[in-house]
């Protein structure tokens, strides 16, 4: 009767066999979870990616339209943002030439530059956070104002009667090349007659960059804008003219106004500007003079 006691307790191994085998189906994908962290963190080197270095120097390169062998007079057109390479400013160069004997035209080319306005590398002279907005840049326009009075010199146009144009941006630069260009410092000898801000980004600037302390060398001033320009509204140009007006040595003539005329450069605008490049060089100069 006894003999069966054995044979009950034989099961009771057995039920606890299983126990370590599911163990490890339970523990095995917390390291598979963890995986994916270092991942996430990934991105982070490119949101800090900083904008590209400012260029080693304002001006990339000069092109000249024109005979140099037997230039009398030089127009120096300053471009505007990212329009370095259109061709219709030669265009404009040659169209002048037929009309003022022995013109020479200096195009400066700006370096490229990150903008922030158009978040965006391309050719600038400086850059541009926001519409309608004041450049803190001022070491930068000075750079590129005095590159430009360096190459006239050292082509040994520096004699030559000179007139300064600027579309834009161009139009700050080519006025503060004029301005710098009367620093005793820097004695550059360029000979300024007068300068033409198209639509120029002045950027209500409460002191006008390159402004000298004293007397500047006596030059014409004139300044063309759209009465439509949402980027950089005339009233800019109006608070611009109002300063060059006090400056001791220039001839600042009334500023002109294009209704429903965006930021552009119109005919109406190059004829105009080219009556007073005719008015600034003097009548020496005039083949067919225009009407102001």
């Amino acid at each position: 009767l006894l003999t069966p006691a054995p044979t009950v307790a034989t099961p009771a191994p057995t039920v606890a066999t299983p126990a370590p085998t599911f163990q490890p189906n339970i523990t095995t994908p917390a390291p598979t979870q963890a995986t994916p962290a270092p991942t996430l963190l990934t991105p982070a080197p490119t949101v800090a990616t900083p904008a590209p270095s400012a260029p080693a120097t304002s001006v990339e390169s000069f092109r000249t339209v024109g005979d140099l062998s037997s230039a009398s007079a030089l127009l120096v057109l300053v471009h505007g943002l990212g329009d370095r390479q259109d061709p219709h400013w030669v265009e404009l160069c040659e169209t002048y030439q037929a009309q003022i004997s022995g013109l020479v035209c200096i195009l400066p080319y700006a370096s490229s530059r990150y903008s922030t306005i158009l978040d965006d590398t391309l050719p600038s002279w400086f850059d541009i956070t926001a519409p309608n907005t004041e450049t803190t840049e001022t070491q930068v326009v000075l750079s590129a104002a005095n590159e430009i009075l360096d190459f006239i010199r050292q082509q040994n146009f520096a004699q030559l009667p000179a007139f300064f144009g600027g579309f834009s941006q161009g139009g700050l630069v080519a006025l503060t090349a004029a301005l710098q260009n009367s620093d005793p410092a820097r004695a550059s000898g360029v000979v300024v007659e007068g300068v033409g801000s198209l639509a120029g980004w002045m950027g209500a600037q409460t002191t006008l960059v390159g402004q000298p302390a004293s007397t500047v060398d006596a030059f014409r001033y004139c300044a063309f804008h759209g009465q439509a320009d949402t980027l950089l509204p005339v009233a800019t140009a109006q608070t611009a003219q109002s300063q060059v007006e006090t400056i001791p040595g220039v001839t600042a003539e009334q500023l002109v106004s294009y209704p429903a005329v965006g930021h552009t450069v119109t005919d109406e605008m190059e004829n105009n500007l080219l009556s007073c490049i005719q008015r600034a060089l003097g009548s020496g100069f005039i083949a067919n003079m225009t009407q102001p």
